[in-house]
């Protein structure tokens, strides 16, 4: 009853000290995060190395250490309390019980017992405190969620395109200094061009409406509303890749037959994918960058937008897989839009036009 009581003691000033920690913690974690995304998103991260400047002006992630730190001493001071106070009952039962062998009364042999239980009190409590902190992540993130202030994504209407998509003084809130001037046609293939930091993920971006833009964008000669352009597909670096099947992942949500579905993995140069039931992401099959990246383009295909940004494309991907991917584009091409952002440039892509972006001064 001792142990009992010690232990729900030592619990209780464990929980209440750990649940304060574990909210600095995930404010720690949040504001780090959000920093991060802001530097790297717009940073010249392929020079990080060799400017101290840029390096200098990284956030930090020393406080959000301390923390943790904090975290795990405390429960390791715990433990240690409670596994000291267990050896001290034990010390004062074997005490008792010599006294009262000294004394001529009867001994009772299950008095052995609890001294074992007591060395081994730390064991078979130990795992309370070692998952006290994730329970109190846990707590404090679930209340984190609830008060996160959400701005979502503002959807506009399809714009159709039979024409030309202008630009004018175009670029992405994020870069005031952006200011594009350029022409598509509604078919066809362009290339934005320029070495890392330039702004040429943020240019897709505004395009497609997933972040807010400056300057003038016409689609046939009139403006479409503020927000993601529904029907236009932006892709990204690094597609998501959902924890589900690689159905799940192709179709997300619509409806496509298995015929549909291994038709296009055989033209992005996915065909050993034959499983349309085959676990992606954790616990499953885990996909090399290169084929992430052919995944989306695979997305791209089954939903058939007339307007495709990609992101990098051809980033990791070895020699025949850009060249195989190459020819899909130029063949896609034929009947849409199709603007790539990539610093890599294969000899065998040919582009309506060219569009070098600098970067910021």
């Amino acid at each position: 009853i001792a142990l009992g009581v010690i232990w729900l003691v030592i619990m209780a000033a464990l929980c209440m000290q750990g649940l304060t920690l574990a909210k600095i913690q995930v404010l720690q974690e949040h504001e780090f995060r959000e920093q991060s995304d802001v530097v790297l998103g717009s940073v010249a991260i392929w020079h990080l190395k060799t400017v101290q400047e840029q390096l200098a002006q990284l956030p930090s992630a020393q406080t959000l250490w301390e923390t943790e730190t904090s975290q795990q001493r405390l429960t390791l001071q715990s433990l240690w309390v409670f596994q000291g106070l267990a050896w001290a009952l034990m010390l004062v039962i074997i005490y008792l019980a010599i006294h009262t062998q000294l004394e001529g009364e009867g001994g009772n042999p299950l008095l052995l017992v609890v001294p074992m239980l007591l060395l081994s009190a730390g064991d078979w409590l130990g795992r309370s405190f070692n998952g006290q902190p994730a329970l109190n992540r846990y707590v404090q993130g679930k209340q984190a969620l609830k008060t996160l202030p959400v701005d979502p994504l503002q959807l506009t209407d399809a714009v159709p395109l039979s024409s030309t998509l202008t630009l004018t003084g175009f670029g992405s809130v994020n870069l005031p200094e952006q200011k594009v001037t350029a022409e598509f046609d509604a078919s066809g293939l362009y290339l934005v061009g320029g070495p890392s930091g330039a702004g040429k993920s943020q240019l897709l971006q505004a395009v497609s409406g997933l972040v807010a833009c400056h300057g003038q964008r016409l689609c046939d000669g009139d403006a479409p509303g503020e927000g993601l352009i529904e029907g236009w597909l932006y892709l990204e670096q690094q597609p998501v890749i959902l924890a589900a099947t690689l159905r799940h992942n192709l179709t997300l949500g619509r409806d496509f037959s298995a015929t549909q579905l291994n038709d296009v993995l055989s033209k992005v140069g996915l065909a050993q994918l034959n499983d349309l039931g085959e676990w992606l992401g954790p616990g499953g099959r885990v996909l090399s960058g290169g084929e992430r990246k052919r995944l989306g383009i695979a997305r791209a295909m089954l939903i058939q937008s007339p307007v495709w940004l990609l992101d990098e494309p051809f980033e990791g991907l070895d020699g025949a897989a850009v060249g195989q991917l190459v020819a899909l584009l130029q063949r896609e091409a034929a009947t849409r839009l199709i603007i790539i952002a990539s610093h890599v440039y294969p000899a065998e892509l040919q582009c309506k036009d060219t569009l070098i972006l600098n970067p910021p001064s």
